[in-house]
């Protein structure tokens, strides 16, 4: 009698075990990984030209310095934020661009929208971004992935 159990072989052969096995492994490691991709904010830095200039008038006519989208992609204004540093790299002023600090100004002709920074528009910072004089670094950044989009030194007198 013990021959006959032994001899029945009535099982999944090892070769569709592995198939299986091997399958249930992919499915699991697909789906942790697409877990696991939701978790990530990956944003790539928009492409765009944009520039620091001095305001004309400075701080005698309450404007500080003028920020200019001269090309490249849109930019929403709650994604961007401007560190202003002193010479000695102290941070000055830190807030992002949809704050009440800055004035948004159209420079070109083109359809306006309130919530993107665009090409030919401008943005304005009021005294209270910078209130002495001294030479200061303005850096723009991405919040979403912290990449710095632009970086000038400008001299306030």
């Amino acid at each position: 009698m013990y021959s006959i159990l032994r001899n029945n072989r009535g099982g999944i052969s090892t070769i569709v075990a592995t198939f299986l096995l091997l399958g249930i492994v992919i499915a699991a490691a697909a789906y942790l990984a697409g877990f696991m991709g939701s978790f990530m904010n990956l944003k790539a830095t928009p492409s765009a030209q944009v520039v620091v200039l001095d305001h004309p008038n400075l701080l005698s006519s309450g404007f500080a310095f003028v920020i200019r989208h001269i090309g490249g992609d849109a930019i929403r204004f709650d994604n961007l934020m401007v560190v202003v540093y002193d010479s000695s790299k102290n941070i000055v002023y830190s807030g992002l661009l949809d704050s009440d600090n800055f004035i948004h100004a159209q420079l070109s002709a083109e359809g306006y929208n309130s919530s993107f920074f665009e090409t030919g528009e401008q943005i304005i910072a009021k005294k209270e971004v910078i209130e002495k004089e001294g030479v200061y670094e303005i850096a723009i950044y991405y919040t979403p992935s912290n990449s710095l989009i632009c970086s000038r030194q400008i001299s306030i007198s």
